[in-house]
């Protein structure tokens, strides 16, 4: 829960992209990593737990799941390497300012990279507090890194939640989407990367052929659209005098096992020169894969790294 540690700038974007569509490319395509498994459940309740005792003010019950060391990468850009005891003097002073604080989880993912052997949590989350007499409220999308049982890494990139974001407490699984999940493999990130491709090289025809009639986009900013015809007029709009420089850092596939979704998971570095000048971010895409077509996608984003 970044917003405990230390709140920034939102970054207002509308993206959209990639580049690989040939499996040839999918697999070196990835500075980190594309090939994951799942790891086990109890990551992701060091997460929930850790979330939860910040919201009931029981910090010293918070800090018992974060390692001696920690990073964190915020959606404003800013990026310190720390010691928990540094977090922890930032969270007492600032959570007494904060009231009616609520973290309401949307979906939780705990993997680990095959290659890299690293664990994560992916957490979803819906945040909202009063502070200094304005109400606050964003979509999170976090990552955990998990090493010893401790939290090592928090990552953080956000949205503004839109007017279909009406989350719940999500009943007795404790997400309003869903908290069990299962890896799929990999062929679904052509969907994907091929509709991207098209972005890049501005062939929006072909782009047209990768979403499904009735898809629906719900960008950084706020913004939501419905209907490949609407998506398709921003598109142009956007990517017509843009052009985009894509860094691959990350992609997964999985299955909620309770909702039955499909979803390709994807993280880049990007970099959009236009004639406004060049804006350099990072990007998380989820999209939701029905019948080999794009139905759902919701975007997150955050600064470029600092530091």
């Amino acid at each position: 829960m970044r917003s405990l540690i230390a709140l920034g700038v939102l970054a207002f974007l509308i993206t959209a992209c990639g580049t690989p569509s040939k499996k040839a490319t999918v697999e070196s395509r990835y500075s980190y990593s594309n090939s994951f498994e799942m790891a086990d459940p109890v990551n992701l309740e060091l997460v929930r737990n850790w979330n939860n005792a910040l919201v009931a003010g029981k910090i010293d019950q918070a800090f018992s799941y974060v390692g001696d060391s920690l990073e964190l990468i915020f959606a404003d850009g800013t990026r310190y390497n720390t010691t928990k005891d540094s977090v922890r003097k930032v969270v007492d002073k600032m959570l007494p300012a904060m009231t009616n604080l609520k973290v309401r989880f949307i979906a939780g993912i705990p993997v680990t990279s095959k290659d890299k052997g690293d664990t994560w949590v992916l957490s979803y989350t819906d945040e909202s507090f009063t502070g200094g007499g304005n109400a606050v409220r964003y979509i999170a999308h976090e990552l955990y890194l998990i090493k010893n049982g401790k939290i090592r890494v928090l990552f953080a990139y956000e949205q503004q939640p839109t007017s279909a974001d009406l989350v719940t407490d999500g009943g007795g699984s404790g997400y309003s989407y869903s908290g069990a999940f299962e890896m799929m493999d990999n062929d679904y990130l052509e969907i994907v990367q091929g509709m991207n491709d098209a972005l890049v090289t501005k062939n929006f025809d072909l782009v047209g052929t990768y979403l499904a009639d009735s898809v629906s986009a719900m960008f950084p900013d706020g913004t939501l659209i419905n209907g490949k015809d609407s998506l398709m007029a921003v598109a142009r709009k956007v990517f017509e005098k843009t052009d985009i420089k894509i860094d691959y850092v990350a992609a997964m596939v999985v299955r909620s096992t309770d909702k039955r979704g499909e979803w390709v998971l994807l993280w880049t570095n990007e970099t959009w020169t236009s004639p406004e000048g060049v804006v350099r971010f990072n990007y998380h895409g989820a999209f939701q894969i029905v019948n080999g077509k794009i139905r759902f996608f919701r975007e997150f984003t955050g600064k470029e790294k600092k530091g």
